[in-house]
Order: structure tokens, then C-alpha cells, then sequence
């Protein structure tokens, strides 16, 4: 759900939809790169910079996301 709030320009939403995953399942290192990505437009960015050390190193599919994380 995270990743469809994005997309559509919710990144509050994306933000609490990934902490909601993250409490189920802490960890999840695709919730975690998504709420990263969602702090990042919200202009969170020391809250960015912790998910980003807690999602890394990223062994999943979710690479390219987290490349685009890292990045900004």
C-alpha cells in the first residue's frame, strides 16, 4: 500500500501505511525503503537517514529502490 500512496502523491499516508507494515513485521527492508522514500518528500531527512541505515544492505528485489533512496 505504501508504494501506491506514493505514486499517487500521499507520502503522509505512505509514511503511516510503512509503519503500520513495520510494527507487523519489523525489518521488512522494502517497508522500511518505502517509508524512507516517503520522510524523503516530506522533507524528513534525519528520519530518512535512519530507515536508510536500517534498510542496507538491501539483498532483495528491491534494489532500484533503494539505489534512488540512497541518492537523494
Amino acid at each position: 500500500m505504501g508504494q501506491a500512496r506514493l505514486k499517487l502523491d500521499m507520502p503522509a499516508k505512505a509514511e503511516a501505511d510503512c509503519s503500520k507494515a513495520l510494527v507487523l513485521e519489523p525489518g521488512h527492508r522494502k517497508a522500511l525503503v518505502r517509508r524512507a522514500a516517503a520522510r524523503r518528500e516530506l522533507k524528513k531527512v534525519s528520519d530518512r537517514e535512519r530507515e536508510r541505515e536500517r534498510a542496507s544492505p538491501c539483498p532483495c528485489e528491491c534494489i532500484d529502490a533503494h539505489a534512488r533512496v540512497s541518492a537523494a
